[in-house]
């Protein structure tokens, strides 16, 4: 219920107030509140004790890092302790928005190829990367990793349904030679025919 009141209070704001001003593609005009599985992501990494060690995998000499973070919703409300939180998108307009409401993450244009954090904790990409094909997609993961140790990465993947406008559905196990997947979430229905699951992705 206080999600769905959220929603009602921000819409409209990012509707009638932030799109017009910044010029913010209308998929920005849901908020985080609307996002259930970027709701459950945040509270899964706050606040989860008893399937993954938090304590082994998050550390104050490491950093936290988000790719295709948009307006900063769901990096901006990890609190876990680490050194630093970079967020990176591509799209100027809206990290003006995210650097107005989120002032703890060092938000940057730019994309895998900008993160330069030699030691990174948890690295996150949801919600963008099922444009990119997978062969591109490994390519610049693998790029990355040879100049930054990444313990944890989180990605979504789906189940695409006919119809669907998505082009890619990926194969975590493809995308993350030498991790495996040590949790994943429920399923989450898109608007855009297909099931969206969040999966976590440890170093082996």
């Amino acid at each position: 219920m206080i999600n769905f009141i959220l929603t009602c209070i921000k819409y409209p704001i990012n509707r009638f107030v932030l799109r017009p001003l910044f010029k913010t593609d209308p998929w920005h005009d849901y908020p985080y509140n609307h996002k259930q599985y970027a709701v459950d992501m945040v509270k899964f990494i706050n606040h989860d004790k008893h399937i993954l060690d938090w304590d082994s995998i998050v550390s104050k000499d490491q950093y936290i890092v988000e790719v295709g973070c948009g307006r900063g919703d769901i990096i901006g409300r990890i609190n876990r302790v680490c050194k630093g939180k970079f967020g990176y998108d591509i799209d100027r307009q809206i990290l003006k928005i995210g650097k107005m409401f989120h002032r703890n993450v060092k938000i940057k244009k730019g994309t895998f190829s900008e993160v330069k954090a030699e030691e990174i904790s948890i690295f996150i990409m949801v919600n963008f990367i099922q444009s990119i094909p997978p062969a591109e997609l490994k390519g610049a993961l693998m790029e990355l990793m040879q100049r930054s140790n990444i313990k944890l990465v989180v990605l979504d993947t789906l189940k695409l349904q006919e119809g669907s406008p998505y082009q890619y559905a990926h194969d975590g196990a493809y995308l993350l030679p030498g991790f495996e997947m040590v949790h994943h979430s429920k399923k989450y229905q898109t608007k855009f025919n297909a099931d969206r699951r969040i999966e976590y992705w440890m170093r082996k």
